[in-house]
């Protein structure tokens, strides 16, 4: 095989995406799944936590739940994930929980 039938490689970055890159990726992704993401490796997970990162990326998904109570619980459902994201037990029938 000569040169010019050689594999290119692109910059010798042996796959790794540059950090801006996967920052503009991860804002892409719904919260569950970026959260899932974050425990691949300590470079992805250094990406989230900043607050400059969260307010960006609330800003492209809003935050659309629906509520459905029953007599036990009262269940938090992300709408966009089709998810129930938090489920508050209400102890005995009858009694209600205030904020």
């Amino acid at each position: 095989m000569d040169a010019d039938d050689a594999p290119h490689v692109a910059n010798g970055n042996y796959g790794v995406l540059p950090a801006d890159v996967l920052y503009n990726i991860f804002l892409c992704l719904p919260a569950n799944p970026l959260c899932h993401l974050r425990l691949v490796c300590h470079s992805w997970w250094s990406l989230t936590p900043d607050p400059l990162f969260a307010r960006a990326h609330s800003s492209r998904h809003p935050h659309v739940a629906a509520l459905h109570c029953n007599l036990q619980a009262l269940h938090v459902v992300d709408l966009h994930d089709k998810i129930v994201v938090k489920r508050l037990h209400l102890g005995q029938p009858g009694f209600f929980l205030g904020t």
